[in-house]
């Protein structure tokens, strides 16, 4: 009768055991795994090897912090190119006002103007001029908007 529950208890022990280091195993693996996603960005999804419920939570889970990651640095990458194109055309912008206001300028002080050039120059530079501050106050509402 003895031998019957050493041999019963023994049998639970290793299948405890076994079931442990099954367990460890594949933590292990999906450890290694996330190691290799983490390293090398890809589309992989982390996968259970295993029929744990609790395991296949938890790879889920990381699975969506994953591609929660992935959408978050897409949403960075086109903020970046949106700013990178939004400073291109504020560049663009700010450098057209001055040379246009000098070309004004310049064709007026070169002389041979006729009486409606006399007064047409001057107030077009004056205005190309203005026009400065308005892109500029412009821009930095637009920043200030899209900021929130």
């Amino acid at each position: 009768m003895w031998l019957f529950i050493a041999l019963g208890a023994l049998l639970a022990l290793l299948i405890v055991l076994t079931r442990y280091f099954l367990l460890k195993q594949e933590l292990g693996r999906m450890a290694a795994a996330m190691e290799a996603i983490h390293a090398r960005p890809t589309n992989r999804q982390l996968t259970v090897g295993t029929q744990q419920p609790q395991l296949a939570r938890l790879a889920m889970a990381i699975n969506t912090l994953y591609e929660d990651e992935d959408t978050r640095k897409a949403e960075n990458l086109a903020a970046l190119d949106e700013m990178r194109q939004s400073m291109a055309s504020i560049s663009h912008d700010l450098r057209t006002p001055p040379p246009s206001s000098l070309g004004y300028l310049k064709l007026l002080r070169g002389g041979g103007n006729t009486p409606q050039q006399e007064q047409h120059y001057p107030a077009v530079a004056y205005n190309t001029a203005g026009s400065l501050p308005r892109l500029v106050r412009g821009r930095f509402e637009m920043a200030r908007l899209e900021a929130g």
